[in-house]
């Protein structure tokens, strides 16, 4: 963001040796960042399944027939529905991830992808139909109670995860934040979940009432980003960034009443593979929120920053800066690839082909 808000005479400048540095910087403290990452995330994981293995006593499951042999239980088992079901999965998350940002939408991997995603779901419904137990019923798909809560659950997370993904760089550009800052606007969201999420349980459990809250999450979601629409106009107060607080509020009276209403809307039976889906769909929407939020931030930026330039004397030198020029001579090798990636995001790639014959 730095680097597009940055004025030309900085680029034509010192920019040189900030964008070596920079790049020197950023490769040196890869591994550095990527094992802060690890020891943040991977070992709080792995305590909590040790605490739940040695603390959580669920009593023996009765097996009512003790004349079925190991084999025959594993033959239970939808092998085949779970890999096809995985399969789908992974295709559409990965289309969601990759599209628009690291590959472009009519990229030939996309398709392909399209592709497998269709064919893969297309297996997994067939081999639902004939499998004695499949791993999710496709006849749950049929029940108003999932679908609702389902939908619900994907357009709300998608639209919170896309402004988490905006947030921040609003006011790196804005307020000249640093990350550690801009990412300290993401509090009231957060504070907004964790309250959310106790005040649904404390309502639920009081009133054994939990549509309202499912109604409740998307007006007070599409009234959060109403509000910013029409206070943050580029020069917002740091205190404004309160407005995000309903949208938090929002998904954490979501989560605690989808769960609830699945489970009261379910047989027993149905009730472990349905929270399974929820929890599924929950994931589903961030990625699509944070894909879809990069992909249209981006194509708004390059648009803007065109039709800012259009008709300005020496526009096209300004996209085609001598930092520009830097980055494709001195980084064109396979090791800075991401700075390949800065080019395409940039839209920079069009404009150096046709003036340059590279990119």
């Amino acid at each position: 963001m730095s680097l597009v808000v940055g004025s030309p005479e900085h680029w034509a400048g010192d920019g040189k040796f900030g964008l070596l540095a920079c790049s020197h910087l950023l490769s040196s403290h890869r591994e550095l960042i990527l094992y802060r990452a690890f020891m943040v995330q991977v070992p709080p994981t792995l305590a909590a399944i040790v605490i739940v293995a040695v603390a959580l006593n669920l009593p023996a499951a009765k097996v009512t027939d003790k004349s079925q042999t190991t084999w025959d239980r594993l033959k239970r088992i939808d092998f085949t529905g779970a890999f096809f079901l995985a399969a789908t999965i992974l295709s559409l998350c990965l289309i969601l991830d990759l599209g628009g940002s690291r590959l472009p939408w009519t990229s030939p991997w996309i398709f392909v992808l399209v592709g497998a995603t269709f064919a893969s779901g297309l297996c997994f419904v067939a081999s639902a139909r004939y499998a004695l137990e499949p791993i999710f019923p496709l006849e749950l798909a049929t029940h108003f109670v999932v679908v609702t809560n389902y939908l619900v659950i994907v357009l709300q997370t998608t639209a919170q995860s896309a402004l988490m993904v905006c947030v921040p760089l609003y006011f790196q550009a804005t307020a000249a934040a640093s990350t550690s800052q801009a990412g300290t606007y993401l509090v009231p969201a957060f504070a907004g979940n964790t309250l959310g999420g106790l005040v649904a349980g404390i309502w639920i459990k009081r009133s054994g009432n939990f549509k309202p809250l499912t109604v409740l999450s998307p007006i007070m979601g599409v009234l959060c980003v109403t509000s910013l629409l029409l206070t943050w106009d580029g020069h917002s107060s740091p205190w404004l960034s309160l407005l995000i607080f309903p949208g938090g509020l929002a998904m954490g009276l979501l989560s605690s009443s989808a769960f609830v209403g699945l489970a009261a809307g379910m047989k027993d039976e149905d009730q472990a593979v349905t929270t399974s889906g929820m929890f599924l769909a929950f994931n589903i929407g961030s990625i699509a929120g944070v894909s879809g939020g990069s992909a249209v931030l981006q194509n708004v930026l390059k648009s803007s920053l065109e039709a800012a330039l259009s008709g300005v004397p020496g526009g096209e030198e300004v996209l085609l800066s001598d930092l520009i020029w830097l980055i494709v001579t001195t980084f064109a090798d396979k090791n800075h690839r991401c700075l390949r990636e800065l080019l395409q995001t940039l839209g920079m790639c069009r404009l150096l082909e046709r003036r340059y014959g590279i990119c």
